[in-house]
This record gives structure tokens, sequence and C-alpha cells, in this order.
């Protein structure tokens, strides 16, 4: 063999295998390079993930920042503002607030905070801070505080929860800040007697909650309700073990209709008029309201049927006083329409002046006003000085002498507005057994009792 031959042919084999050693390591590098991209896209992607996702969480929590969060337990005991009205429920202005707490309290007003003992008492005025901003009162050890110059039934009333107080022009806002279970022990009490069986007492209690809790989604003024009639009547009456009772064992529960929380009105007692019956002609409601079988629940309850004697003189005198309007010499008084109830819905006064027509059952009730003539019950104790006829179910008889008309006998029964559930009537009920779901269901009809 050539000797030439055989060096260029080892040559050969040997740059061969350089050439595919080199190929190799670079296709190992290329591969390398390859997983290490992917694996820093892998990345990268994730990190991506990452932060889209934080953003979201982001954004959820800006996006519910400052709203009520729910916590178990917490929807059915909200925080509830209620206005104290001043001494008599005159206004909402009160001239001086007179604080004492039964286990002492703190008072903080910008950025302030003072301390005071059980045995401290607290004249705030307008005067009193030099704040324009709320003077918060928080009782100390879960105490109660006390309003000494708030006249109510009760002497000294005590208040659960907080209180804010603002200065105005007009004097001094006061508001309780309240949970709602809380404020309600103060309701039930004030509104229904305690000595009433416990089962009207909690059919009470769910509609004190569901009317509350209805009044709190229309709610638009710095407070909730106030502590009148004008919402529901609170802390009048001091808290009792009956009601508290009711309270607790009816704790959340509201009425439903429609997916709607009922507007759970209530009154004192019934005329005996049900949901189905069809009072609205004339001669109906008075065959009605003068039948002697009497199967009502309130039948025995002294305003069930009431009566009162007024000549055209008061009846002049009374338009003029709760109108403001002078009719002149009256020459005539009708009902033009009633409620499917019964209840007055227009009344009109004919006088030599003028006639007057007056709507809905709050201003005929104001408009007859018993401050100028007695009103008679069935017991025949009379009332005198009443600022509004005891209902708006009656009708008038006319008084003449010798073919003169000289004024009207007013036939009448019930005691209230007459909408949703009579009290004295609930009490009955429960005094035959009736539970307080039955006694709502009497009362309200197609509803639903929820928490």
């Amino acid at each position: 063999m050539d000797e030439d031959w055989v060096k260029r042919l080892l040559t050969i084999v040997i740059g061969s295998i350089v050439l595919f050693t080199v190929f190799i390591c670079q296709t190992g590098q290329i591969e390398k390079n390859l997983i290490k991209k992917t694996a820093g896209q892998k990345t990268e992607r994730q990190i991506v993930q990452k932060e889209q996702t934080e953003k979201k969480i982001r954004e959820t929590e800006e996006s519910v920042e400052g709203q009520p969060i729910s916590i178990k337990g917490e929807e059915e005991n909200p925080t509830i503002r209620v206005l104290i009205k001043s001494a008599s429920y005159a206004g909402e202005y009160h001239q001086k607030v007179s604080i004492c707490g039964d286990r002492g309290f703190l008072v903080s007003y910008d950025g302030k905070e003072e301390e005071y003992n059980p045995e401290d008492i607290l004249e705030i005025e307008r005067g009193t801070y030099e704040t324009t901003g709320k003077i918060k009162i928080v009782p100390k050890e879960d105490g109660k505080i006390c309003i000494l110059n708030l006249e109510r039934n009760q002497e000294r009333p005590m208040y659960r929860g907080s209180f804010e107080i603002t200065r105005h022009p007009e004097g001094l806002r006061v508001i309780n800040v309240v949970k709602m279970e809380d404020y309600l022990c103060g309701v039930v009490p004030s509104e229904m007697p305690a000595s009433y069986p416990l089962e009207a007492l909690k059919a009470q209690a769910v509609c004190a909650r569901s009317y509350v809790k209805k009044s709190m989604e229309n709610s638009i003024a710095e407070y909730d309700v106030d502590d009148s009639t004008s919402y529901q009547v609170y802390n009048n009456f001091p808290e009792n073990e009956n009601s508290t009772k009711a309270v607790e064992e009816t704790r959340g529960e509201v009425m439903m209709k429609d997916n709607t929380i009922l507007d759970a009105q209530y009154y004192s007692t019934s005329c005996g008029v049900n949901r189905s019956q069809d009072l609205s002609e004339e001669p109906v409601f008075e065959t009605f309201l003068n039948q002697t079988s009497h199967t009502a629940y309130e039948s025995e309850e002294p305003w069930y049927r009431w009566k009162a004697e007024v000549s055209l003189e008061q009846l002049r005198e009374s338009v003029l006083q709760q109108w403001n309007t002078d009719v002149g010499e009256v020459s005539g008084v009708y009902v033009t329409e009633r409620e499917k109830n019964g209840r007055a819905k227009t009344l009109i006064i004919s006088g030599s002046f003028q006639e007057l027509t007056i709507e809905g059952e709050y201003n005929i009730r104001m408009v007859l006003s018993p401050k100028f003539f007695p009103v008679i019950n069935q017991e025949e104790s009379g009332a005198v000085g009443m600022n509004l006829l005891p209902s708006g179910f009656f009708y008038l008889e006319p008084r003449r002498e010798e073919y003169a008309l000289q004024g009207y006998t007013i036939y009448g029964g019930g005691y209230g507005h007459g909408i949703g559930m009579s009290q004295n009537g609930a009490k009955q009920m429960a005094l035959n057994d009736m539970g307080y779901r039955e006694i709502l269901s009497y009362f309200y009809g197609d509803m639903e009792i929820i928490k």
C-alpha cells in the first residue's frame, strides 16, 4: 500500500472523527440552550399568571373596600341608628343632655378622649365642646348609658349601645347607635304590655323587626328611625324579662312576601274586620259596625266600639284649629269614600264659607279631633282631649231638633290606624293557645317567616 495514500486515509478518518465530535457537542449545547430557553419561557408565563392573579385579588379587595363584610351571625343583627327625640317626643333637638353610665363611660371628640366613672354626670350643651364634629359616648364594660333629663314613662331611661351627639343651630341631635336585637328589647315592651302572653309578644317582636328592617331599606337620613310613634316607640318603658325572651326566641326572624321584607305595621285594637271582607260601601259598613253578634277576638276590649257626640260649632272649631281653615257655619259632614276594609278615605265638610275635602285616614282622624268633645268606649269610660279620633272606622249619624241639624253622633270601632296586626287581637289569640306564627298568618296572610 502506498504510504502517502495511507496518510491521506488516516487524515480523512481523523477529520471525520473530529467533525463528528464537534457536531455532537454543538447538538448537545443547542439542546441545552433550547431546554434553558423553554424553561425560561415557562417561568415567565408563570410569573405573568401570578401577577394577573394578584391583580385580580387587589381589584376585588379595592372594590369592596369600605363595604360591609358578611360574617356568620352578623347579618341578622345589624347596627341601627335611632334618633332620640326630646322630652315628651316634642322634637329632634335637645338644648341640654345630662349623661351618666351604670359602669361609667368614655367621651371622644377630635381625637381626644375623656373617662367618666359611674358616679359622674356629664352635662352637654351646644357650647360644651369646641368641635364641629361628633361627640361620641361609649359605655364601659358593656354597661348602659342614661339620659337623666329625658322625659319618658320610665324615670331614668337606660340605653344599650353608644351615642353620637352633633351640634346644630336648633340644638343638639342625639343618635343611639345600637344592635338591632338590643333595640328590639326596648321596642317590644314599649309597644305591647310585657304582661301579654309570650306568643303575642313573639308576634310583636317579629312585626317590630320586620318593620325596622323595612325602614332601614328606605333610610336616607342621618338616622334610620326615631324613637316615637312616627316609627316605633323605643325605650319608653324599661326592658322586661318576658319581652326580652320574645325577642331572643324569634332572633333574626322577619316576614317576607314576594322576596321582599313585609311592611309589618300594627295597631292597638281592631273593630273586628278581617282581610276577606269588603266594607267599602256605606250601608254595608254601617250594618257591620252595628251587628249585635260579635265574634272578633277583641270584642271584649274597651275600644272595640265607641261613640262621640259633636255639635256643629265644635266641628267648625276643630277644623279651624286642626286644619287652619274656617268653613263657616257647618251644614253637613259626609264620608264619601271608604277603603275595602271600611276605613274612611274621603270626608267632605260643607260650610257657609266653603266646602272642605279631607283625604286620608290620618287627616280625617285629625280634623275630627276629640279635643273639643268626649269619646265614650263600650265600658262607658270617656276620653277627652285626644289628638286623633280613635280610628278611621266610623260613620256619622245626624242629630236634629225639629228637623234642624244640630250635630252628629259618631259611631266607631277599634283604636289605631287599622293596618296589619291588632295587638289586642294577638293577645286574645295567644290566650286561645295560638302560636305566634299562626297569629301573624291570620293578620298578614300569604307570607313566610325567615331569618
